[in-house]
């Protein structure tokens, strides 16, 4: 199981980690891929640091799909990371792949354009 978890530390930018078997490692900011904050990630608005975690989160969980990735990550961002309130959060990667495949049945039965 893969968790993604996020932290607003009292000083510095925001912190988030991709944990996989008790194993933490910084999620990778993909900044050569999407780059919409250079300065880094942020979220509970609709600006660029939520723009770059929606990319980054949407990219990891689909390592071979980055045209995928980026083609849903600003809906992601306003679905999810935008609305996030709390300062240190959890999601799990099935929740994030399950959002993922709404989408895609949303597309297929023509539910959006």
């Amino acid at each position: 199981m893969v968790l993604y978890r996020g932290r607003r530390p009292d000083v510095g930018p925001c912190i988030v980690e991709r944990i996989e078997d008790g194993k933490r490692e910084p999620l990778n900011l993909r900044l050569g891929e999407c780059n919409h904050s250079p300065d880094g990630w942020e979220w509970g608005y609709g600006g660029s640091g939520p723009a770059q975690l929606a990319y980054a989160l949407l990219r990891d969980v689909l390592p071979d799909d980055a045209d995928l990735a980026y083609e849903l990550h600003q809906s992601f961002k306003w679905r999810y990371v935008s609305r996030i309130e709390a300062d240190e959060w959890v999601i799990d990667a099935y929740d994030i792949n399950q959002w993922i495949y709404r989408q895609l049945d949303d597309v297929r039965w023509g539910l959006v354009a």
